[in-house]
């Protein structure tokens, strides 16, 4: 009797994973996953050069290690799904290395993104978002004034090369040059996928048949769809859409079969619409 119960046990738990994972798919609500093409790195960026790119390190760092990190990324994301590796002492140990000490006041203007809920976005003209929430914690940490700007992963470059922002906080640093800026090692991680709608006939690539996809306007995500050999094997081409709001009305309206989008924008979607 107790062997028959596992064996039922064990069946049922086979087909609520298989309702829920379908062929290694993932589902977002209303969506589903048919394929990763790439990661998507949530970093800090400065001008490479500047003195100021470890200080930013080694604070982050060191609000990995004091557990800030991991707090303000389980209060925007629902769960602690920070990555990088912590040192609470690491702030101290660079200043015991200075020749010269911090200033004990200064402004450091911080650029974020501002149209990716919810790592970063614009509300009532103020930026908000998980990636605001840890520039200001840099800011008490290092007892500095903090300047948060709204940019687009599109300008991470002019806006560091001009001196509009000291860092650019939440963005892949494969967008930049690394003989020209300083990349931190990544804080969060993004799978980049191909979706359609849960109800869709198609089940993987292959199925696209030579239909058109929609991407997100996020560099990160266009260089993955660009780099995909698999993707653009199956897909005739891709159409740029400025919102995740124009991309899911462009797969409703039939003008792409799929998107392309990281799935963390994906998943937040769907708790902003529903």
């Amino acid at each position: 009797m107790d062997r028959l119960k596992k064996c039922i046990a064990c069946l049922l738990l086979l087909a609520v994973l298989a309702s829920l994972g379908g062929c290694g798919q993932t589902e977002y609500a209303a969506f589903r996953a048919l394929e990763v093409i790439g990661e998507k790195q949530f970093c800090a960026v400065c001008r490479g050069g500047d003195k100021l790119a470890d200080v930013v390190d080694a604070a982050l760092r060191t609000l990995a290690g004091n557990g800030t990190l991991s707090s303000i990324t389980a209060r925007w994301l629902g769960s602690d799904r920070s990555c990088l590796e912590g040192d609470a002492g690491a702030l101290q140990a660079l200043k015991n290395t200075l020749d010269e000490p911090l200033p004990e006041t200064r402004r450091l203007i911080i650029g974020v993104e501002k149209d990716d809920y919810p790592i970063g976005f614009l509300e009532n003209g103020e930026v908000r978002g998980m990636n605001a929430d840890l520039a200001n914690a840099m800011g008490e940490l290092l007892g500095w004034d903090i300047l948060v700007l709204p940019i687009h992963s599109d300008e991470i470059s002019a806006n560091l090369v001009s001196g509009n922002v000291d860092c650019a906080l939440g963005f892949d640093g494969s967008l930049v040059s690394p003989d020209k800026f300083f990349v931190g090692a990544p804080y969060l991680k993004s799978d980049i996928i191909v979706a359609v709608r849960r109800e869709s006939e198609i089940q993987r690539l292959r199925d696209l048949n030579d239909s058109r996809v929609g991407v997100i306007n996020d560099p990160a995500v266009l260089k993955a769809v660009r780099s995909s050999e698999h993707l653009t094997k199956f897909a005739s081409g891709a159409t740029q859409y400025l919102t995740i709001d124009r991309c899911v009305n462009a797969l409703d309206n039939g003008w792409c079969a799929a998107i392309a989008m990281d799935s963390l924008m994906l998943s937040f979607y769907r708790e902003k619409t529903a």
